[in-house]
């Protein structure tokens, strides 16, 4: 095949690689136009896995290989020090005339079975690594430069398509899962939330109509209040694990009708006056982040809800100096702070274990009869603060 026959071949494979849906497919009929078409003896291509940083899914074609490569093989970019992982890890085309091991394993190595000479092509997507394909030239040593600028073109379009058609296919992932999810959350709110709801203000409502006397009827009505806080700690926690389930975005208006929502579901006998205030920064932050933040404040609207019979309650989160203020007071009945892990039902552990993953602090002040003031501090990162 002269110069002119490659370059056409090139382009026509080219234009098939961009048509296939499938990067196996994809993958195969690179190997193939290169082994059946330009009659180089073996050709090989691994995919790049971003997350563990490894080249995996081999796939081979020609030569005489006694051990087939293994499809889910590991070849660690960042310690391997082979050729291989050198192409890769510094972005360059290597041609290797003395029959150097490809990489430092040598069951790969073996699986690879490539002769003394070939060429190892990183692909690439807009700077990030996508595979690597690797030609044999044994008996092709003669390989003009013109047909070697060819290979590395194709290995270019074979990177770009391979690369784009990953990330189309990692995009309806990630939707079908975000669907799938908010399918689970509606259906919990629909069914599970809605019954606890029910039973919540049913027991509140039987226990209303209950009279004190006789003592057995009063033992009865003791009883049923004390599951009241059971009730409303397992709604409060269904509700917050639908906003956990929930996929998208979580900005300053979902938090602020989120914590009215909860407050108002808590107090529906008994409403409090709710104001909150939130940063302009809050949309910036990392999702996580503003996650861990609402669920704090719901945890402590729920305390306000269920335990604080007050008729004013604040919220503020703002950011100074570095550092996330989030702070709820109400003007309730208060309690002694020491006692606070002795009160049923109350959240301060789920606070607190939130506010110390975000590497924070968690401050609880109240007295009886003046209310009850929480503060959560939470540092941010440089990266946090600066973005846009």
């Amino acid at each position: 095949m002269n110069v002119s026959q490659q370059l056409h071949f090139i382009q026509t494979l080219t234009l098939s690689l961009q048509s296939s849906a499938d990067p196996t497919e994809l993958q195969e009929q690179l190997l193939a136009g290169l082994v059946d078409y330009m009659r180089f003896p073996r050709a090989v291509v691994a995919v790049y896995e971003p997350g563990a940083n490894v080249l995996t899914g081999w796939l081979s074609r020609g030569g005489d290989a006694t051990t087939p490569i293994g499809h889910a093989a590991l070849l660690p970019v960042d310690s391997d020090g082979g050729p291989v992982a050198q192409a890769v890890a510094n972005q360059e085309i290597l041609r290797i005339t003395d029959g150097q091991p490809p990489t430092a394993n040598p069951e790969l190595n073996q699986g690879l079975a490539l002769g003394r000479c070939y060429h190892i092509f990183p692909m690439y997507l807009r700077g990030q690594p996508v595979g690597v394909l690797i030609v044999d030239c044994t008996g092709k040593e003669e390989l003009e430069e013109s047909r070697a600028i060819g290979l590395g073109l194709l290995a270019n379009y074979a990177g770009v398509a391979l690369g784009s058609l990953r990330l189309c296919i990692d995009r309806a992932q990630r939707q079908a899962i975000e669907e799938e999810r908010s399918r689970i959350a509606a259906d919990i709110h629909d069914t599970v939330s809605q019954s606890l709801f029910g039973l919540a203000y049913g027991l509140s409502a039987c226990t209303d109509m209950l009279p004190d006397h006789p003592p057995e009827v009063a033992q009865v009505k003791e009883k049923l209040r004390s599951l009241h806080p059971l009730a409303f700690t397992a709604l409060h926690q269904i509700r917050s694990a639908i906003l956990e389930i929930l996929p998208g975005d979580l900005n300053r208006s979902r938090f602020v009708n989120g914590l009215e929502k909860h407050l108002s579901a808590l107090c529906a006998d008994r409403p409090v006056q709710l104001t909150v205030e939130v940063t302009p920064q809050f949309n910036r932050w990392p999702l996580d982040l503003r996650r861990q933040l609402f669920l704090i404040a719901q945890e402590a609207i729920a305390n306000v809800g269920r335990h604080a019979a007050a008729q004013h309650a604040w919220v503020k989160l703002s950011a100074n100096n570095g550092a996330i203020r989030l702070q709820i007071v109400d003007d309730g009945a208060g309690f002694q702070a020491e006692e606070v892990t002795l009160l049923p039902g109350v959240g301060v552990e789920g606070m607190r274990r939130r506010v110390q993953e975000l590497r924070g602090q968690l401050e609880i002040r109240s007295c009886p009869g003046q209310g009850t003031t929480i503060l959560a501090t939470v540092p941010l990162t440089q990266q946090e603060q600066s973005a846009p």
